[in-house]
């Protein structure tokens, strides 16, 4: 049974999880403050190749010595990491632009794009070369929330298996829009690469969650290929946000998407939907397009008791399911805390970094 099922989801088109899954398993993932990293949000994984990940973060503290603190650091949009599990031992190495110089910037800087900044979304790799869907960020007013998203670009990286500072970087224009925010997960399936995006036009905080694709073959070139998951059940052409079927009501900006061969479902894990998160769920589905379930609370988030500081909300709900052996029922799941205030972030070196958490999934 254990070589059938795999060579099962092959010809299905799925993603398997083989030995190297099983192999990261045996680590767990940490982000200690070396190196001149000092913490991020976004937390997203991608694998490379067995027991070799690549993690994305979003806006990140970092500096130049070796100085453990957010006093005197400066922010970058983004940060590529890349970890190694190696006979069960853990590893990271944090890469931006101008590392150990005291003019840093983002590791992905937009060029030729309408964007001032990027901030990384979900990712795949087809044929041996990386694809990076990239946030593209309009600054506004300032302040925390001083931001407006207005579409994607594609980061190319045509050999992801070298040291990420030596990586060819080319960006491919995919979508312009202030109401889908698409690719807040990927998935490459059969000869579609499937994007779940959130729009705008919720009540409160709720984001409903869409299906966007385009056939996988023309990744490097996808303008005018995207197609929609519509209100009758229907693929169309083009992104129509008003005709899409929202597959997840009460959807968030962050999300992922993963088939898990040990449940034989897609799990979509989220945070709750309300302002602050309060809890992890997760939707189970047979297929990308649904029915999706009804969302199960499967994490109580600790930062939100009823003791805890006011001041303080966590998003970026991630499950990676390269950290999980391929038998399990088990997710293992990431998620930010973040403040309001600058200055408590700065301060409060136990908050703005990864958090993660072993959940059950099984019925």
């Amino acid at each position: 049974m254990k070589k059938i099922l795999p060579l099962l989801l092959l010809m299905l088109g799925l993603p398997v999880l083989t030995a190297s899954a099983d192999e990261s398993a045996q680590c767990r993932p940490d982000f200690p403050y070396e190196r001149g990293w000092m913490g991020g949000d976004g937390i997203q994984s991608i694998p490379l190749s067995s027991g070799r990940t690549l993690w994305l973060f979003g806006d990140s503290f970092v500096r130049h010595d070796g100085t453990v603190s957010r006093r005197g650091s400066k922010m970058v949009h983004n940060v590529a990491s890349i970890s190694e599990c190696t006979g069960g031992k853990w590893s990271v190495s944090h890469y931006w632009t101008g590392k150990m110089t005291d003019t840093p910037d983002a590791f992905f800087v937009p060029k030729n794009s309408n964007a001032d900044e990027y901030w990384p979304g979900d990712g795949v790799v087809h044929n041996g070369v990386l694809y990076i869907f990239l946030v593209k960020i309009k600054k506004t007013n300032g302040g925390i929330f001083g931001f407006s998203v207005i579409g994607i670009d594609i980061a190319r990286v045509s050999n992801p298996q070298d040291d990420p500072s030596k990586w060819d970087v080319t960006f491919i224009p995919f979508m312009d829009s202030d109401v889908i925010f698409p690719a807040i997960s990927v998935i490459k399936k059969d000869s579609y690469l499937y994007e779940f995006s959130s729009i705008k036009g919720g009540k409160g905080h709720d984001r409903p969650v869409i299906l966007l694709r385009f056939p996988v073959e023309r990744i490097d070139a996808p303008a005018g290929s995207i197609q929609y998951y519509s209100k009758d059940g229907r693929w169309k052409n083009g992104a129509n946000a008003e005709d899409a079927q929202a597959i997840m009501p009460n959807g968030v900006a962050e999300m992922t998407v993963r088939f898990h061969p040990a449940l034989h479902e897609w799990v979509a894990i989220d945070g709750d939907g309300g302002f602050p998160i309060k809890s992890a769920i997760a939707r189970t589905a047979p297929d990308l397009t649904g029915p999706w379930s009804v969302p199960q609370t499967i994490y109580k988030i600790p930062e939100m008791e009823a003791a805890h500081d006011r001041g303080t909300f966590c998003y970026a709900f991630k499950e990676h399911i390269e950290f999980e052996a391929a038998s399990s029922h088990k997710a293992l799941i990431s998620y930010a805390c973040n403040a309001g205030n600058l200055g408590k972030v700065i301060n409060n070196m136990d908050i703005y970094k990864p958090r993660f958490a072993e959940v059950d999934l099984a019925p």
